[in-house]
């Protein structure tokens, strides 16, 4: 069989990172990822991660209401629950969009006759390929509801974590320079450290959950599935940014949709199945199973 360990997938990839996360042997690397996102903002660590749900989407209370498909839902052992999304174009609403995720994901898990002291604690990561503030110069940027004047936390129930790579990467990373800190660690492993054979070794010897992430990113190399969706997301992730992009700033939301539309009717043309478009197409399943069924209907 062909090899393609000379071919690397980027991990920030939505296909690649829910391949990856989707491993139960992957809960000590998403732990340590989550850890040391929450030791750079100085807030306190969630402990065990108890489990990791790749593709994971958010249940709709009302048919008409909108959906949303988390790209990694992890809850750890004290109940605290994480949104990790991975956004590799730029979403000018990205701080509106993780509110309405995490909001959406706490209401979820909050259960009827509890007080609402025992709202679930939620926190969304963003690890983004572009910059939302250009004017701020830390690479990760915690966000939380506070009280305006004399400001103080209002809530801990809720909280946002931006994480900028372009910032990350304009301060020149080396294996060397990262070492001894464990968020910049990560960051160069997931955007730098996985192209190198010998620096993705090095880093793997770091930690346990290093290792085991550059162990299930070795399998991905070689599976020919996921380079075929990886291949065909990354053709089809560009033209969608495009189209989304200035959809969202003239606030067409109906460019959206046929944008939608037009990356499954081709990946129903190249007759990829249903699971690999789901991964394709960032809208909940229901809508993705909407657009199939009117495409099929009109052919």
């Amino acid at each position: 069989m062909e090899s393609y360990e000379k071919i690397k997938l980027e991990p920030l990839s939505d296909s690649v990172f829910s391949y990856i996360f989707a491993d139960k042997d992957l809960t000590v690397s998403m732990q340590e990822l989550i850890d040391s996102v929450l030791t750079d903002a100085g807030d306190p660590l969630i402990g065990k991660v108890k489990s990791v749900q790749a593709q994971y989407s958010v249940q709709k209370r009302m048919v008409s209401t909108h959906g949303g498909r988390l790209d990694a839902r992890v809850e750890a052992a004290d109940g605290t629950l994480f949104d990790i999304e991975v956004q590799i174009y730029l979403e000018p609403s990205m701080n509106d969009r993780s509110w309405f995720y995490g909001s959406a994901l706490m209401s979820e898990e909050f259960r009827e006759g509890q007080p609402y002291h025992e709202l679930p604690r939620v926190r969304v990561i963003n690890l983004l390929d572009f910059v939302l503030r250009e004017e701020h110069p830390d690479l990760l940027q915690p966000i939380g509801l506070l009280y305006r004047k004399k400001p103080a936390t209002a809530t801990d129930a809720f909280r946002i974590y931006n994480i900028e790579l372009p910032k990350f990467r304009d301060t020149n990373p080396t294996l060397e320079s990262v070492k001894d800190d464990p968020l910049l660690r990560w960051l160069y492993l997931l955007d730098v450290g996985y192209k190198n054979d010998h620096e993705l070794e090095v880093l793997s010897n770091m930690t346990e959950g290093m290792r085991a992430f550059a162990k299930r990113y070795k399998v991905s190399l070689n599976d020919p599935d996921l380079r075929r969706m990886y291949d065909y997301e990354m053709s089809a992730k560009r033209e969608q940014a495009s189209r989304d992009y200035n959809s969202e700033m003239r606030g067409e939301k109906r460019g959206e949709a046929r944008a939608y539309e037009k990356v499954v009717r081709s990946a129903l043309s190249k007759n990829l199945p249903q699971d690999v478009i789901y991964a394709l197409v960032d809208a909940p399943r229901e809508e993705v199973d909407a657009i199939i069924a009117k495409i099929r209907a009109e052919d």
